[in-house]
């Protein structure tokens, strides 16, 4: 284990401790990603490719104030701190720790009796068919 999983900082444990298990590694990554940018500030473009949305939808967040952002010159950029913390926020909210539980496994047994069920329907379906044509003739 590195320092960094050893001392997570606080607002790293809020958001762990909001988020399902399966999505901390994410968020973990994220993090670390955020640590390392240089950046104060991105383009439109390079928040969109990074986003994974358009051109509209990023101009929505911003005007709902989703995603900070300034005018630099003629240029729109938004904060790394505003688009990083929008992008954890947003995988908290795909898988909350108090979500749904995940649905079983079905056991080989279940499985078999599912077929046998579905082949049953299915004789009767063609018996059915076959009683309509032979009704019709």
């Amino acid at each position: 284990m590195d320092a960094y999983e050893t001392t997570i900082p606080p607002d790293l444990a809020t958001d762990l401790a909001r988020t399902a298990p399966e999505a901390h590694p994410d968020i973990i990554d994220l993090h670390r990603t955020w640590d390392a940018d240089p950046r104060t500030a991105l383009t439109r473009k390079d928040c969109q490719v990074v986003g994974g949305w358009g051109q509209t939808t990023q101009i929505a967040k911003e005007q709902s104030g989703a995603l900070r952002s300034f005018l630099d010159g003629k240029k729109r950029l938004i904060t790394t701190s505003s688009f990083y913390r929008h992008l954890i926020d947003r995988l908290i909210t795909a898988h909350p720790a108090r979500g749904p539980k995940r649905r079983r496994r079905i056991t080989p047994q279940e499985r078999a009796a599912l077929e046998r069920a579905n082949d049953r329907r299915h004789l009767e379906k063609l018996a059915r068919e076959e009683a309509a044509k032979a009704a019709s003739a």
